[in-house]
């Protein structure tokens, strides 16, 4: 796809702008993957544009840039023929394997991986078609563009620190901690969902919030979050561009999978929607796992700059998190972050975004369950 011609910054982002408004916004990790409508070669999808060449480069022209590309490809998106992320698909069907899963385990592992990004994902050969194997129950839930039940904090992953919207001051999303509820609680409450493998408990809640713990944190709580035994109020905003913001707001609760045609499929039917056996659902719960893990670190420049303040017991809120910090969460510099994550040299990247070496780092050792 041809690069639309940027000639200024305040130009650019008001033609970015209206198409991130149109668009998913919760990139992590982008495809990079895509095969042409009506068939032929891959290309990549997520070149870095000339502007912003010598890698490492940040200037208004390059931001613009690089918003734009992504808001065009977004657009395009539904003329292509397949796509996929190199990073979520590929990388960890190869390192499950080098880790001691079998070929089956890792395809199941890295098919539910896309889920968060499409909600149903069917890998496809080299021409771009489906090879009709591995192909993942629908569950829309998890999706990116998905404000309404929640799915978007699947990619926009909070942390916590006491109730307050300032970070914990020693979180370091490009080494998260996997195991540290009272900080990094829905990295905490989404392994526990999947080193579980399956069944009913722990439970997987929206945002990630439980009842409070004995421990003190809202993580590993029984029950997912209710104030006064009802639902709670959860808003999230999410920078776009020159200022602006996306709020949406969503109820605590069971993460509700699916929802269509007026039927919401919770998340305790989730073994069942997966379906094929025990070993398949502990596939998916693992894939969608390491694909927020991913996520976390993806984001990490925007995300270690906020976290979810709560919970109150006033005001039209119980939680809220504002991904909103400038410049790293506006979506200029997010889509550039993630153009770095793929084909270029990482060497040349400022080491603060060098993501895509973590980002492998956690997938090289088999998740075991607490002892």
């Amino acid at each position: 796809m041809a690069l639309p011609q940027v000639r200024s910054w305040p130009l650019g982002a008001a033609a970015a702008l209206a198409l991130l408004l149109r668009a998913p916004l919760a990139l992590g990790f982008n495809e990079d993957v895509c095969f042409p409508p009506g068939g032929g070669p891959p290309y990549n999808c997520l070149a870095l544009p000339p502007v912003c060449e010598p890698v490492g480069t940040i200037s208004p022209a390059c931001l613009a840039a690089a918003l734009v590309s992504i808001g065009a490809d977004e657009a395009a998106q539904k003329h292509l023929a397949a796509e996929r992320s190199l990073l979520h698909a590929d990388c960890v069907n190869l390192l499950a394997q080098a880790v001691g899963f079998s070929p089956d385990d890792a395809s199941w592992i890295s098919a539910y991986g896309e889920v968060p990004d499409y909600g149903q994902f069917e890998p496809t050969d080299m021409k771009g078609k489906p090879y009709g194997a591995y192909k993942t129950a629908e569950m829309n839930g998890f999706r990116r563009d998905n404000f309404t039940a929640g799915g978007l904090v699947f990619h926009w992953v909070p942390t916590y620190k006491g109730g307050s919207a300032s970070a914990p001051a020693a979180v370091d999303g490009l080494h998260p901690s996997t195991s540290a509820p009272s900080t990094e609680y829905f990295i905490a409450h989404l392994r526990a969902w999947a080193i579980a493998g399956t069944g009913a408990s722990p439970l997987l809640c929206r945002a990630g919030l439980t009842n409070k713990s004995n421990r003190g944190d809202y993580a590993t709580g029984n029950g997912c979050f209710a104030l006064d035994g009802k639902p709670a109020p959860i808003t999230f905003s999410l920078a776009l561009v020159a200022g602006k913001s996306k709020t949406n707001t969503f109820d605590s609760g069971l993460l509700p999978i699916e929802s269509a045609d007026g039927h919401t499929v919770p998340a305790s039917d989730f073994d069942a929607t997966v379906g094929g056996g025990a070993a398949r659902v502990a596939d998916a719960r693992l894939g969608i796992y390491l694909h927020a893990l991913a996520d976390r670190i993806s984001h990490h420049a925007c995300l270690d700059r906020t976290a979810m303040a709560g919970p109150s017991s006033s005001g039209s809120s119980t939680w809220s998190m504002a991904a909103t910090p400038l410049p790293d969460c506006g979506q200029d510099h997010h889509s550039l972050f993630h153009m770095w994550e793929s084909g270029v040299d990482f060497a040349k990247i400022p080491p603060a975004h060098r993501t895509t070496p973590r980002e492998r780092a956690p997938t090289r050792q088999r998740p075991r369950a607490p002892s």
